[in-house]
């Protein structure tokens, strides 16, 4: 369903309005608002910036940024960027065709014959096979809102990157794409996957921990253990799109240049982890 350009013009202000929201998406964002508000934060000559939560129609907004210099027919002022909760299941953002041709295989295609050409400059060894145990190959990280777990459709890109999983490699697509040959994989439990990796930044040898945090979903926090540090990000595989809610932003005519990240919670995914493994948690969804 696409949101539709339906909000009048607005007056420069910080209010308040209380209403009752009646739509509840399927994972229960919308039951968390239960009150609507706009808040201008931004006004310049140029455009105007519009943050809080509320609803047009059956959209809930998160932010909404209108071009004044470029005005429909009608005069108002273009709306160039929407971050919202999608409404319906049949979006096309819940299909798989879309993250895979999100990953932009023809350009991983073209980055792979340089980085391939370049590893033979290097004199690097070549890649080998191992085993993935049946694990998804495309995985794309998950985000929490208020507690909420839900997936982020970007104008641009994510973080942490969209990657894809294979016998000897994985790759990572940002506006080029950055290959991590995989040496070695075991696999140590039904929900502990662990593969030797080449750090592709420094060539060194480094580690990677799946950890399978919810059989149902395939939700999995990826451990990355390099000399220097550790990083833990949640991820999810594209065929479990449709168990969560969708936050989308579009900027269609220009470049957003807020932080879209600002939006969603700062989880302790190590902590997380932590509390799956010692058994705190037995749900994603817990508040």
């Amino acid at each position: 369903m696409k949101v539709r350009n339906l909000m009048p013009v607005m007056l420069v202000c910080i209010g308040l309005v209380t209403a009752l929201i009646s739509c509840k998406s399927s994972m229960g964002i919308r039951q968390l608002v239960e009150e609507e508000w706009r808040d201008t934060v931004r006004n310049t000559k140029y455009d105007f910036l519009i943050k809080g939560e509320f609803i047009e129609n059956d959209t809930l907004f998160f932010t909404q940024e209108f071009l004044k210099d470029y005005p429909t027919e009608d005069g108002r002022p273009l709306r160039n960027t929407a971050i919202f909760l999608e409404p319906s299941k049949n979006s096309h953002y819940y299909t798989q065709e879309y993250w895979i041709e999100h990953m932009d295989e023809e350009s991983c295609a073209k980055d792979w014959i340089y980085w391939q050409e370049w590893r033979m400059e290097k004199g690097l060894p070549a890649l080998c096979k191992v085993e993935i145990f049946g694990l998804p190959k495309d995985w794309i990280p998950l985000h929490f809102y208020k507690g909420r777990p839900c997936v982020y459709v970007p104008c641009e890109i994510d973080y942490p990157l969209q990657r894809q999983l294979t016998d000897s490699l994985i790759a990572s697509r940002w506006y080029d794409t950055f290959f991590t040959p995989l040496k070695s994989s075991k696999k140590q439990s039904a929900s502990l996957y662990h593969f030797e990796i080449e750090d592709y930044r420094t060539l060194k040898t480094a580690d990677l921990y799946i950890h399978i945090i919810d059989k149902k979903t395939k939700t999995a926090v990826w451990e990355y253990r390099y000399p220097e540090k550790e990083e833990y990000i949640l991820m999810i595989p594209i065929e479990s799109v449709s168990s969560f809610d969708l936050i989308v932003c579009s900027a269609p005519y220009q470049k957003y240049f807020g932080n879209q990240q600002e939006l969603f919670d700062k989880v302790d995914v190590k902590a997380l982890l932590e509390e799956v493994k010692g058994g705190k948690r037995t749900t994603l969804f817990n508040n």
